[in-house]
């Protein structure tokens, strides 16, 4: 048990290191933030921005969705206070391709139809959605909101929510996608 033990902390920070060099050569090149010109602008060393593991899923973020990503693993970092309950500092959010695909389609289908649920006007769940942008989840959550025209506003919305705020602190959630249509908003949290 002790050497399972040790062979995932390599892992962990093998991976960790990973990440880290990843985003330190995105910065380097200058790749990371491009978005300067954004309406949400928010300094380089607020956001951590973790960029998808495989090269093969390239897919990207607009600034206000960065600017989002960056809200999240500020707080996980730091760690929360979700209602009464503290939560613990926990991993930055990475970026997940297919999240953000099943949260875009049910930004639209949220934002066509004027109303807000969980559940799409089709009847698909968040889970059912997930695996239809193909992300075969342990762990899926989501978090959605309408009339907020900036990144910061409705992310305050989500912390003082104890249940959307878990969602956001959550050590079960290591990937992350999102969309916004018109003033809709999606987050999609997984763990593959």
């Amino acid at each position: 048990m002790k050497l399972f033990h040790q062979n995932s902390l390599r892992r962990t920070t093998g991976r960790a290191r990973y990440f880290f060099f990843l985003v330190l050569a995105l910065l380097v090149k200058g790749l990371l933030f491009s978005s300067a010109t954004s309406s949400h602008p928010l300094p380089v060393d607020d956001v951590e921005l973790i960029v998808p593991a495989q090269k093969d899923q390239a897919c990207s973020i607009d600034g206000e969705l960065t600017a989002l990503l960056g809200l999240h693993n500020q707080s996980r970092n730091k760690g929360l206070l979700c209602g009464r309950v503290r939560k613990r500092s926990t991993p930055p959010l990475i970026l997940s391709c297919e999240l953000s695909r099943a949260a875009k389609k049910h930004a639209d289908d949220l934002h066509a139809n004027n109303f807000l649920a969980h559940q799409g006007s089709d009847g698909k769940t968040m889970g059912d959605r997930a695996l239809d942008a193909a992300y075969q989840w342990r762990n899926v959550g989501e978090n959605v909101a309408q009339g907020f025209n900036s990144p910061e506003l409705v992310y305050q919305t989500w912390l003082e929510s104890a249940g959307h705020c878990k969602n956001i602190a959550s050590h079960k959630f290591e990937e992350w996608g999102a969309a916004k249509v018109g003033a809709t908003w999606v987050v999609m949290f997984g763990r593959r």
